[in-house]
């Protein structure tokens, strides 16, 4: 939904500005030599162009993970920090995942949905990031909101080899009733109308209300 708000959005220009700019790259890199070839002066001018396209573009080809795992300390006490300790543990991104943990999360933080890490990385399938969260405490039948344990999630995801890891250390299938389940949706589809519903400015204070200085 993101990618299709985007593409026929504004955001448009965000998405095609990468491949935009490596096409006029490449053309202008393949003019420049041609021009060499021939024996011709390049401007100062056209290679400082180059350089910063080049630079910019190496940029915005990074990694997301890259921008996670240098800006971890932040994010690992910012509000959003159980969030993408579940999106790394999810991408099978274990050095994120490490370097959150070292910078103070806890291994069971609960995202908004109440899955753990290892919920998330259950849900993927990711069995390195299984193996190291147990190996760093996490609660191996812990529930979500829904009421489901990791290895349930896993097996409904029919990820084989990550239910028998989790199997063998200690996990059990637990499942929440329907209704825990339906209260635990209602709940998150409100919270996420909430969240994304505009706030109302706030309105100026009328000239009767406002501080007088002080001496007038």
């Amino acid at each position: 939904m993101v990618g299709f708000s985007l593409m026929h959005g504004g955001g448009a220009v965000l998405i095609l500005f990468p491949p935009m700019l490596f096409v006029w790259l490449t053309i202008y890199i393949v003019v420049t030599l041609l021009a060499l070839a021939k024996k011709r002066r390049v401007t100062k001018i056209g290679l400082i162009a180059v350089c910063t396209s080049a630079v910019l573009l190496f940029i915005l080809w990074l990694p997301y993970g890259f921008w996670q795992r240098m800006f971890a300390g932040r994010l690992a006490s910012g509000p959003h920090a159980a969030e993408f300790l579940s999106h790394a543990a999810a991408a099978g991104d274990i050095v994120t995942v490490k370097a959150l943990l070292e910078h103070g999360i806890s291994v069971d933080t609960r995202n908004r949905s109440g899955q753990s890490g290892l919920h998330a990385a259950a849900v993927q399938g990711q069995t390195a990031i299984i193996d190291y969260l147990i190996s760093k405490g996490a609660s191996v039948n812990a529930v979500d909101r829904m009421g489901d344990s990791p290895l349930e999630v896993s097996v409904s995801e029919k990820h084989t080899e990550a239910a028998e890891l989790l199997e063998r250390h200690g996990g059990k299938r637990i499942r929440g009733s329907e209704a825990q389940r339906s209260k635990a949706i209602e709940e998150i589809v409100r919270e996420g109308i909430e969240r994304t519903e505009p706030r109302p400015f706030a309105q100026p204070r009328a000239a009767a209300d406002r501080p007088k200085a002080v001496g007038r």
